[in-house]
């Protein structure tokens, strides 16, 4: 007979299974399912993909957006980043659910960079001394 032991999906503890299907040790972790569950790798077994080294674009984008704009640190800010984030790591989500997700975080990043400088990029702002320059030295 086969290693029939594997790691809780939730609580990560190292239990004996009956069924191939079975993903808890018990019914009080089955109850609580996947809204609390972590990941334990057993010895001898490929690690998974932490949220981290998944694909981070959409956070990345985000926060360099409200970094430039100096909007990091409030609170639409941090929504926004909490948004970006869950979008990312969207490995459980639904395609409807991802396309309401997508759609608040453009209100949420419309709303953050409401009043935001939009000379925050050196070169537009090099760009525009320049052509100032010019006009005045025409006119």
């Amino acid at each position: 007979m086969a290693n029939r032991q594997r790691a809780c999906d939730r609580c990560g503890t190292v239990y004996t299974y009956k069924r191939s299907t079975s993903r808890y040790c018990g019914s009080s972790c089955r109850a609580l399912g996947p809204a609390t569950a972590t990941v334990t790798t057993l010895p001898g077994t490929r690690e998974a993909p932490s949220p981290a080294r998944t694909g981070t674009a959409t956070y990345d984008a985000a926060h360099a957006e409200l970094t430039a704009a100096g909007r990091a640190e409030t609170l639409l800010g941090v929504a926004l980043l909490a948004l970006a984030a869950r979008i990312d790591n969207s490995r459980a989500e639904t395609g409807s659910s991802l396309a309401t997700l997508t759609k608040q975080l453009e209100a949420t990043r419309a709303a953050a960079l409401a009043d935001a400088d939009a000379a925050a990029d050196p070169v537009d702002e090099l760009r525009r001394i320049r052509q100032e320059k010019a006009r005045a030295a025409a006119g």
